[in-house]
């Protein structure tokens, strides 16, 4: 691992106390579902860059190349996205943007880099088809900014006001250091990614002081995935040197860390897949009463307070409940 490396991972790991926050801070509309898009797709072009600069797979740096401009189009698309939930009531219809970023993924297959330099450290030669990406970063980015100015002309809520303040700097900043990689310097050294970590603590400074996420779950649920990761990561080494020591496991740093994390996306994907598991267990021993607990337990939770007369509140109630437990016939006392 060299310093330039080095750069890509720390902006890489100043994103993820964010996805922590957006992950604790469900359900997801429109805007958080955009934005964590925008997050996955920023933590992948970070590690994209690290493979790239370090001195790891040193005859794939070409593909490397190839595959981290790529995820570079899909960050800016994702980011247009996501900033239009902040100038547009409505969800957009045909998804024209990606049309584009699918074509460009066709030219950055083909043409993008020219080549690759591989000296003290390696360094990509662009060439002239890197304004076809630039030119459609730059349209689309800016029509972005345009409409959050205007924007923050007209509106009236102070809390929303810095929200675009801050989002339009930490875009800015993007840009800016986007630029750079059009110079000589610029693709020799990891300038984008010093912008990606200013970016990041942009985000996470509003996101804490100007509420552009709702914190109000946050606290406890982030601590709760907290300690589930930090006990799933003390198991798993507890394992690790278990096995060390009983049938002696090569303890190389990458194999621990490369481990841990294919151990904490299956956790992962084993408890976003709960819901569905349970639901379906659900069905198979309720049946057709299932429907029934279901709609109850909806009513119960949120509907009641839509509520607004005591024969409507019987009605439903009654019905709900007499399909949950699969009764005929059943009275309400008042």
């Amino acid at each position: 691992m060299n310093i330039y490396s080095l750069i890509s991972i720390i902006a890489t790991l100043a994103y993820v106390p964010l996805l922590l926050i957006l992950v604790a801070n469900r359900p997801w509309q429109r805007q958080k579902q955009t934005f964590a898009v925008f997050l996955i797709a920023i933590l992948l072009w970070g590690i994209g860059g690290f493979l790239f600069r370090s001195d790891y797979l040193i005859n794939e740096k070409l593909y490397i190349a190839k595959a981290n401009l790529c995820i570079v189009i899909f960050v800016i698309t994702s980011l247009h996205y996501y900033l239009r939930t902040y100038y547009e009531k409505r969800t957009p219809g045909f998804p024209l943007a990606y049309i584009f970023t699918a074509l460009l993924f066709v030219v950055v297959l083909l043409f993008i880099p020219e080549r690759i330099t591989v000296g003290e450290i390696a360094a990509p030669v662009y060439g002239n088809w890197l304004y076809l990406p630039a030119a459609f970063g730059t349209y689309i980015l800016g029509l972005d900014i345009y409409h959050l100015v205007k924007k923050i002309r007209f509106t009236s809520d102070p809390v929303v006001h810095n929200q675009l303040i801050y989002l339009l700097i930490g875009v800015s900043i993007l840009i800016i250091f986007g630029i750079s990689s059009f110079s000589s310097f610029g693709q020799e050294y990891p300038l984008v990614h010093v912008g990606n970590f200013l970016n990041a603590l942009i985000l996470t400074y509003t996101v804490l002081k100007h509420r552009l996420l709702d914190m109000r779950l946050i606290i406890q649920r982030g601590l709760a995935l907290l300690a589930m990761i930090a006990i799933g990561v003390v198991i798993y080494l507890a394992i690790y040197l278990i096995g060390h020591f009983l049938f002696n496991v090569n303890l190389e740093s990458i194999n621990v860390l490369v481990g841990i994390g294919v151990a904490l996306l299956v956790a992962f994907a084993i408890f976003q897949m709960r819901g569905f598991i349970t639901s379906q267990i659900d069905k198979l021993f309720y049946k057709e009463s299932f429907t029934y607990r279901k709609e109850l337990n909806n009513f119960a939770r949120n509907r009641i307070k839509g509520v607004l007369n005591l024969d409507e509140f019987g009605i439903e109630l009654l019905t709900l409940f007499c399909g949950a437990i699969r009764c005929k016939q059943s009275y309400l006392l008042l």
